[in-house]
């Protein structure tokens, strides 16, 4: 049997196990159904896959936070570019947020684009204000 196929046995029976243990089914009848030797393996089991379920629940909020913060700070982006410095404070914001949910530190290449844009700005807002 393969490593792919050993892993999805397992994993396969952690869902079995789970599933038995939601219907009530005490953990030393799921270890001889399943074939466990005690009633210990299928209590791991059962743990497993409620870190397994939540892992998958963790990481479906995580890519739809991470879709809405992209569909944020492009927007945020666009007002920046286009002359708007009060997007700026919202823009470096919502890339933090992004940061966090990515794993990644404060000092991001994000961060460093925004930063530029709003040096810009800042440059051709001194330059207007002194050519008046």
């Amino acid at each position: 049997m393969s490593q792919m196929q050993q892993k999805l046995t397992l994993a396969e029976k952690r869902r079995d196990a789970l599933q038995l243990r939601l219907k009530g089914v005490p953990y030393e009848e799921i270890a001889l159904e399943l074939g466990y030797a005690n009633r210990s393996g299928p209590y791991k089991a059962v743990q497993a896959a409620l870190t397994d379920v939540y892992r998958e629940d963790a990481e479906t909020y995580r890519a739809l936070q991470m879709e809405r913060l992209d569909a944020v700070t492009r927007a945020l982006f666009e007002r920046l570019e286009d002359g708007e410095v009060s997007a700026a404070t919202p823009l470096l914001k919502a890339l933090e947020a992004m940061d966090r949910y990515a794993g990644f530190n404060k000092d991001t290449a994000g961060h460093e684009r925004a930063a530029t844009l709003l040096d810009a700005l800042i440059v051709n807002s001194r330059a207007g204000l002194l050519n008046r």
